[in-house]
């Protein structure tokens, strides 16, 4: 079994939901932490279905991350 590893989102990615999100008038994300999470995000724009509060804080939480913690340099 291999590691688990999380890819970062790439720059396409990231211009796909800067641009929707304009086109649409939502809220961007505060961060995209992952390849995963970007298609995510892109998918439920798409459908109508993107919850920005959702992106907002849940993310880091949801990858086990603690950004309250003092070492975390973001």
């Amino acid at each position: 079994m291999s590691p688990r590893t999380i890819e970062a989102p790439t720059d396409a990615q990231l211009l796909t939901i800067r641009h929707m999100c304009d086109e649409r008038d939502l809220p961007r994300p505060e961060a995209v932490f992952s390849k995963a999470e970007a298609s995510e995000i892109i998918t439920a724009i798409s459908l109508g279905q993107y919850d920005p509060d959702f992106y907002a804080l849940a993310a880091p939480t949801y990858y086990g991350l603690d950004t309250e913690a003092n070492d975390v340099p973001f």
